[in-house]
């Protein structure tokens, strides 16, 4: 995934009709002129470098000939040789997500690829090998179709046309939405995660992808977004479901931490101490979904230490005088709500006035 440029110096001849930047010093009684370019090539070869014919015909690293250990030459030689049809990329990329060590890819059949660094199991390839060339993500995710994909620095999320979500990678704060264990209670190999792959404080995670459960297995998830140590996922209804680290707020509520319990207001002065802890099993953001008028999200952001997301305007009935949402006298903008940075409650984001 290395980014391919063209450097041409001193040769003019490019074709566009673009000129050379031209770079003059002299000293000493000599002139040195520097010609340098800078042509960017297009995405597949941006993203693949020189081993793109690879990807672009029917050679499939992850899955086909080939060796997997990160050798370049090994890669070059496999993809030079005659390419194997086996899980050949069959459709163009529709989506695509990255992040600090990786990069995923999901096509219009519904497939998902990912390629970086492996350490950890963010890739989800089954092992922590790193890919400099998109490998399919199988597992549980073989025979499903991939609709939103999301990447953070050490897990990656993937919701399905089922309205599933997956998880796989770090587990450190609970960002997969599973129980930390020392095994697996699937069979599944787990392993530790963390900044490129090594964090003597992260939790077991997960090689392959495994299914997020909890509320969300009742739900319909149509989008996800990962922040650095939280996950979040958006229903089909507008509801926000968050999970994982809580210590700056992230999540939208606050923990108890005697018994897990979430809750929308803020906790007394005795409780404000335990109220960032981490949460592994998804919850949904009461405040916007309890509030009056409801309030619906359409889309979802995450990053490091904080949660966006753009909800509907509420709408007022005629008749009631109450929220509804198939009223047509609504509100006429939409309104973005966050939360994070040592805020847990879900606060508007105000605009300034036009004009």
């Amino acid at each position: 995934g290395v980014p391919q440029f063209t450097t041409l110096g001193g040769r003019g001849a490019r074709g566009g009709g673009m000129s050379d930047d031209k770079l003059s010093s002299s000293g000493g009684g000599a002139t040195t002129t520097a010609t340098t370019s800078y042509k960017p090539k297009r995405v597949e070869t941006f993203a693949l470098g020189e081993l793109r014919r690879g990807w672009s015909s029917s050679f499939d690293p992850g899955n086909g000939s080939g060796s997997d250990d990160g050798d370049d030459d090994s890669l070059l030689s496999a993809t030079t040789s005659k390419p194997q049809r086996r899980d050949a990329v069959d459709s163009p990329a529709v989506a695509v997500a990255a992040s600090a060590h990786h990069t995923l890819v999901s096509t219009r059949s519904g497939r998902l690829y990912s390629f970086g660094l492996g350490r950890g199991g963010r890739l989800g390839t089954g092992d922590e090998n790193h890919r400099p060339l998109p490998a399919r993500v199988l597992g549980p995710l073989a025979h499903r179709i991939v609709a939103s994909i999301a990447a953070a620095t050490n897990h990656s999320l993937c919701s399905t046309s089922e309205g599933d979500v997956y998880a796989w990678g770090s587990n450190g704060f609970g960002q997969l939405g599973i129980v930390s264990s020392s095994s697996s209670s699937d069979g599944n190999k787990t392993t530790d995660g963390g900044n490129n792959g090594s964090n003597n404080n992260a939790a077991n995670g997960r090689l392959s992808p495994r299914r997020v459960e909890g509320e969300l297995k009742h739900l319909f998830v149509v989008a996800v977004a990962a922040g650095d140590r939280h996950s979040v996922a958006l229903t089909r209804m507008g509801e926000v479901y968050c999970w994982g680290d809580n210590r700056s707020g992230q999540l939208g509520t606050y923990i108890s931490a005697s018994t897990g319990a979430t809750t929308a207001t803020s906790p007394s002065s005795s409780q404000a101490n335990n109220a960032g802890r981490s949460c592994h099993r998804p919850q949904r953001v009461e405040s916007l979904w309890s509030a009056q008028p409801r309030r619906r999200a359409i889309a979802i952001a995450a990053a490091e230490f904080s949660t966006l997301v753009l909800t509907m305007p509420p709408t007022m009935s005629a008749n009631t005088g109450e929220a509804s949402s198939s009223s047509l006298a609504s509100l006429p903008v939409n309104t973005i709500y966050g939360w994070g940075h040592g805020n847990h409650s879900p606060m508007r984001v105000n605009f300034p006035s036009v004009g």
